[in-house]
């Protein structure tokens, strides 16, 4: 398990993650790379308010890493991160498994005032 963030993980960090919320958002569609989902039904299983996950993944879609699969109706979401960052997520997901890796990417987070 990885004590620090390598450069591509620490730009990842700087470019992409702007919350805890989205570091959640990330480890979980990492880990669940085919389900498809409603914000409510991501929420529920986060135990997130439905709200900011909803601002969250309409980020993540204009970020590229979640698509809408909906036709009509209610946005249903999947994990789009292409392959070029499948493996820096994997390594990202990689250390924030670990309490010390979590509160590194947690101590970033505060410093640059994104919580």
């Amino acid at each position: 398990m990885p004590e620090d963030p390598d450069e591509e993980v620490e730009r990842f960090i700087d470019q992409r993650i702007r919350s805890l919320l989205e570091m959640d958002l990330i480890v979980y569609f990492h880990n669940n790379p085919v389900v498809a989902e409603s914000a409510r039904q991501v929420a529920s299983r986060l135990g997130k308010d439905v709200k900011e996950v909803t601002r969250a993944l309409r980020e993540f879609e204009v970020r590229g890493l979640v698509r809408n699969m909906a036709t009509a109706g209610a946005p249903i979401y999947v994990y789009a991160a292409g392959d070029n960052l499948r493996p820096i997520i994997n390594r990202f997901v990689l250390l924030v498994s670990s309490r010390k890796g979590r509160s590194l990417v947690y101590s970033k987070l505060v410093s640059r005032g994104r919580l």
